[in-house]
């Protein structure tokens, strides 16, 4: 079986690793690829893409099933603005920081989040994710302000956050370690 979509071809040996869930080969995708990879009814694990411009984030938001990008260590704010319109499980876990603008684009995505690669959330970030209605993954976070842990343990939702273990807990009059 082959996709054509306008005039790019997504040839079998493609589709069938589709079928085992990872694109393991993909270290960018394009416009192109992006529109054919979308139509295929399977999660699309992209997670040594390590960049995405932001109108492959618009064509890759419309995929109907999970989408994996762990392999990004940055996101622009007008890509997270448009992989929030993404509707399924989203995994962003190769984020170690994200911009508060990110952050509350991010937080009106509809479906389980996931951003395991954070190490610290501003107060504004946690702000937002504790609006979020579904599940937000946070299991990376070392250290937040109190006022940031206040607002996470707010959020009516199954929100997760712990911190990744660690034999010295940094602990300071602002900063709360979580446990």
């Amino acid at each position: 079986m082959t996709i054509v979509d306008d005039q790019s071809v997504v040839p079998e040996v493609i589709i069938d690793r589709c079928f085992k869930g990872v694109f393991d080969n993909f270290r960018s995708i394009d416009e192109t690829t992006a529109k054919c990879l979308i139509r295929l009814k399977c999660p699309l694990v992209l997670n040594r893409v390590i960049r995405i411009s932001n109108a492959v984030s618009g064509v890759l938001a419309r995929h109907q099933g999970e989408l994996h990008l762990n392999g990004l260590r940055t996101l622009s704010d007008a890509a997270a603005q448009e992989l929030s319109r993404h509707r399924a499980y989203l995994s962003l876990d190769g984020l170690t920081e994200i911009s508060d603008d990110g952050a509350q684009s991010l937080s009106r995505h509809q479906a389980e989040l996931s951003l395991t690669g954070l190490k610290t959330l501003s107060n504004y970030a946690a702000k937002c994710f504790s609006r979020h209605e579904t599940v937000v993954l946070l299991l990376g976070l070392k250290e937040i302000s109190a006022e940031a842990a206040a607002f996470l343990r707010t959020n009516r939702n199954a929100l997760f956050f712990q911190p990744s273990k660690s034999t010295k807990p940094l602990v300071t009059t602002s900063k709360t370690v979580l446990h």
